[in-house]
């Protein structure tokens, strides 16, 4: 289903026919999937068989092609949020990455110190599901929701985003990452802090990979002051963009290097 649900993310994707919806579907997840609500436009036959859940087996063989390819990737979507309405956030590509770098302390400290980058606030959350008991409603707890829950109150008393030109808040998680659940985390956040919408151009960044565990997300809220990246490459460069996740005690970025652009 990975895979299925990646490449028909990135048809929508570059049909502008990706939104997000308060109605999402809560049903398990699979990684970025694209939910029946969050369609537009009309999809195909094929789409509506892997929105309404047609078997599988029938559709894709992991072991061949994209299928393959999906799954031996990092899988990112990329967007932005209104600037009128910090509830209007869409997401706008989606990308494919070999691996992730890895980072130390001081060379995060380094690129940040230099580019005018500072960690608004950090968060980790963990999915947890609770018995019903005897009645049959279902409650859970999101892990990006509960992640960013806890970054929120990390930042309570940040005063890091100050006169920021722009905010990127950084979603991480495993190969379980939830599209709709990780933009209701990204809103979350967005409503959360006190920023100036209209001045502070905000994106985000959601990244599933199996780098990290299953039912586990974390969020990573960054402000930028120059708002530009210096000429810079490799990690760099996507770290003085704000594009960096913490997780575990260790900080990840992607690069341009390791972008995955075959097709099959």
């Amino acid at each position: 289903m990975r895979l299925v649900a990646s490449l028909l993310l990135s048809t929508l994707l570059t049909t502008n026919a990706f939104t997000t919806n308060p109605s999402l579907s809560r049903s398990p997840a699979f990684l970025q999937r694209v939910n029946n609500d969050d369609i537009i436009s009309t999809p195909t036959s094929t789409q509506l068989n892997v929105i309404y859940g047609t078997k599988e087996e029938d559709l894709i063989d992991e072991g061949q092609g994209g299928v393959r390819l999906a799954m031996e990737n990092a899988i990112k979507i990329i967007g932005v949020a209104s600037k009128k309405d910090s509830k209007e956030v869409q997401a706008t590509d989606l990308l494919r990455y070999t691996k992730l770098a890895s980072l130390d302390q001081s060379e995060v400290d380094s690129i940040m110190n230099e580019h005018g980058i500072s960690v608004v606030a950090t968060g980790k959350g963990v999915e947890k599901y609770y018995d019903p008991g005897t009645g049959t409603e279902k409650k859970v707890d999101r892990a990006p929701v509960v992640a960013a829950e806890n970054a929120l109150s990390a930042a309570a008393s940040s005063s890091a985003i100050g006169n920021a030109k722009g905010l990127v808040v950084n979603v991480a998680g495993g190969d379980d990452l939830n599209a709709g659940e990780a933009l209701d985390a990204v809103k979350l956040i967005l409503n959360g802090l006190d920023y100036d919408v209209k001045g502070c151009g905000v994106t985000f960044n959601s990244i599933c990979f199996n780098t990290f565990s299953e039912e586990t997300a974390s969020i990573t809220v960054v402000a930028t002051t120059k708002g530009e990246d210096g000429g810079l490459s490799g990690v760099a460069k996507s770290v003085a963009r704000g594009e960096i996740y913490w997780y575990d005690g260790k900080w990840y970025s992607v690069t341009e290097d390791d972008l995955n652009l075959a097709i099959a």
